[in-house]
């Protein structure tokens, strides 16, 4: 079977927005904040980042 790549447009987002995207709530975030970058007040994310937590996790991206 062949494997399936997608491409996906890199974002910044900000919290909210990332536990948007990856529908998960603050409690199943923890991982996610090692990627963390401050900017000001606020943490901000990279999605490239994010997909590779959660790959490293178990999850599909």
């Amino acid at each position: 079977m062949a494997e399936i790549q997608y491409m996906i447009e890199d974002r910044y987002m900000t919290r909210a927005e990332a536990m948007a995207f990856l529908h998960v709530g603050k409690e199943k975030f923890a991982p996610y904040e090692r990627v963390a970058r401050k900017e000001g007040k606020e943490n901000m994310y990279w999605l490239h980042d994010l997909v590779e937590v959660q790959q490293s996790l178990g999850g599909a991206a």
